[in-house]
This record gives C-alpha cells, structure tokens and sequence, in this order.
C-alpha cells in the first residue's frame, strides 16, 4: 500500500496545468484486487486526477477497503454510495453524473494501471486532439501472473466506427480515456452500454487512438462477466443496441451491426443461462 507521505509531490503549479481526469471506478465483491487497483492508480505519474469509485452492494470486505483509501486520500478519492441494493449496469449510469473531470479514464477494481499509463495517454489526447484513446494491455490471472495480452498489434487512428462495429474495439475496457463531454451510459443496454458508448463517442468524425504499447494489465477470472453470458444475453443486447441506434438516426451504424451480429452467430455460446 503506498503511504500517504510519499504521495502528491508534484507542486500546485504542474496540477493547475494538466485538464482534470476523472478515474471512474465501480466495484463490486472485490476484496481481493481493489487495494492493488487502487494502489496502481495513486501512483500513477500524471498529477491532477480524480478516483471516483462506487460500490455496487458487494457481500465481501471491497467497500471497508476502499472507505480506508478513502479516508487516508480524501483529495484524491471520492467514495459513494448511490443505492442500498444491486445497480448493475444502472450502477455505471450514476456514478459517471459524479465525474468532474474534462477526460473520464475507465478503470476496474481489479486491474491494474502502469505509472505513466495516464499521462501517456493524456499525452497523446492533447497531442492529438483525441475524444478516444485506447492500449494494449497484458493479460493477468487471479494471481497477477501474465499470461497473453490484448490489444492492437500496431498503434492506430480511428475515425470511422465501421471496423470496430464489426470486429469489436481492440483494447479492453480498463484501458479507455475518453473525453467527457461526449461519454454517457445507457444501463438498458447491459453488457454493451460501454461498446455504444465509445461508438458514440468517435461519432461525427471525432478522432480516436489505439496505442500497441502497455500501460496496464487487465485481470481474467472465472468470475469475468465475459465468461458467464449466453446466448440470449447477446440476442437481448444487440436487439436493445439496435432499438437505440434507430431512436438516435444512426442508420448506418444499424448496418455494420448486423454484419457484425452476422459475422459472430457461428460463435455466439449456446449454453443455457444459469437462474440459479
């Protein structure tokens, strides 16, 4: 754990300078990961940063490990609350109307930030004038053993949603800094209310950025969403994500997606849910 007398060094003068990024953190049953996700992000070389974390109802100790960052960083972190019962995709919602920052940096409590991660990153947005930018992460266990990666093999530009519709948005999650203005959660989506908001994010022309270097490490379990989903679950998401894109005229989107839905159905899991 970092103490709290080696952190926040950088003088008034460098903060005031950088635009502010919001870290945007829901956690849920996290007790294992959340001190070294959090750990990653204090010490992270980019000074002007906000922690804007949520816990969804978890059943484990992830709420008393974050209220104890929190008390011992109070300027740096802000801990909510925002329901007595599970969120779920509502949870992401909320918490990012929290965020005050000019760049939102989507993060999770169990994986983990490099220390240049932001800056780099910011680096490049400014550099770029990027609403998006994205990296390659390495692959870690429950153990924190690396052992693939993920991303894009070269560093790209993107301009046009077309090719990430279809095949999918080369960078996990934890490695996306999008600007705030153009960022917003639709929880009726489910699973894939992060998918059409970057979609949206880089709509009418705006300039994204895949980086091949590693800023982070992404964390695989068998507990990951991505590992529990059926086929129903992808039939009701594409059927709401295409409702929403109608309602919004984004017609041509509406034609990569059913090339993309095209393209997966010989993949999709046929498993049968778990009501359990």
């Amino acid at each position: 754990m970092i103490d709290q007398d080696q952190s926040f060094t950088i003088n008034d003068v460098q903060v005031n300078s950088q635009p502010l990024v919001s870290v945007f953190m829901p956690v849920y049953n996290q007790e294992l990961y959340v001190a070294a996700a959090l750990d990653s992000i204090l010490g992270q070389t980019y000074a002007n940063y906000e922690i804007v974390i949520s816990d969804d109802c978890s059943r484990d100790l992830t709420p008393i490990i974050v209220k104890e960052y929190a008390d011992k960083f109070p300027e740096k972190i802000r801990f909510y609350k925002l329901s007595n019962e599970n969120l779920g995709s509502r949870h992401f919602e909320l918490l990012l109307e929290q965020c005050k920052g000019d760049y939102v940096c989507l993060f999770s409590g169990d994986d983990i930030m490099y220390p240049e991660k932001i800056k780099r990153q910011m680096d490049d947005v400014l550099r770029l004038g990027l609403s998006f930018h994205g990296h390659t992460v390495d692959c870690i266990d429950k153990w924190g053993v690396i052992f693939s990666e993920m991303g894009a093999p070269k560093d790209q530009f993107c301009r046009s949603n077309s090719n990430f519709i279809i095949h999918g948005i080369p960078a996990a999650g934890c490695s996306w800094l999008v600007k705030r203005a153009y960022a917003k959660f639709d929880h009726s989506l489910g699973f894939l209310h992060d998918f059409d908001m970057v979609i949206r994010v880089l709509g009418d022309g705006r300039l994204g950025y895949i980086c091949a270097e590693k800023f982070g490490a992404y964390r695989v379990t068998q507990t990951s969403w991505s590992n529990n989903l059926c086929w129903k679950d992808y039939l009701w998401a594409y059927s709401n994500l295409a409702k929403a894109w109608i309602q919004s005229r984004m017609y041509s989107e509406c034609i990569w997606l059913v090339l993309r839905i095209l393209a997966r159905l010989p993949k999709l899991p046929l498993k049968i849910a778990n009501t359990k």
